[in-house]
């Protein structure tokens, strides 16, 4: 099943090149195999990846790959910034916290690192909060939220580079 992006969906029109992202045009998704998407946004300054909520094995290391692709994409002197939307139907269990701590082990030590999970308002949310909050503590650099709504983790995540920005200027 393929995942579709909503039409109201806060994207900007603004090129990528400029960034070095590797991507095929602002607003047109990167399909992969078990519904993994991935979309670049405010001129490639946030990278976007959505699932259709799978836990398989295979579902869950396509997701784990594109996820650390897109973080060693961004450029060295940016900060990474990545909004996980998880989907409607999204669980939690032994694989999904594996590959998870493996992608926490791939991500880059030295750089900040902006992350947000947005997944539906249910148990499952303070769940996956708790699960955050424990790897936060163990690298300085990795910052995370857990929202219930796509564009309140956008508007995170555009506050946060903006902070990192001033901070840097």
């Amino acid at each position: 099943m393929m995942c579709e992006w909503s039409q109201d969906f806060p994207y900007n029109r603004v090129t990528q090149t400029q960034w070095g992202c590797n991507v095929v045009s602002q607003n047109t998704p990167t399909i992969y195999d078990y519904g993994v998407q991935r979309i670049w946004i405010d001129a490639g300054r946030i990278a976007i990846i959505r699932t259709d909520g799978s836990v398989t094995p295979g579902a869950l290391r396509m997701w784990a790959r594109v996820v650390t692709d897109t973080a060693w994409q961004f450029p060295a002197d940016r900060p990474i910034a990545i909004c996980h939307d998880l989907g409607k139907r999204q669980s939690f269990n032994a694989d999904v916290r594996y590959y998870a701590q493996k992608v926490y082990a791939s991500m880059p030590a030295d750089r900040p690192i902006y992350g947000v999970v947005t997944l539906p308002n249910n148990l499952l949310l303070p769940i996956i909060g708790l699960f955050i909050r424990r790897h936060n503590n163990k690298r300085p650099n990795v910052h995370e939220h857990v929202t219930a709504d796509v564009k309140k983790s956008i508007a995170w995540l555009r506050e946060q580079i903006k902070q990192h920005d001033q901070a840097s200027a």
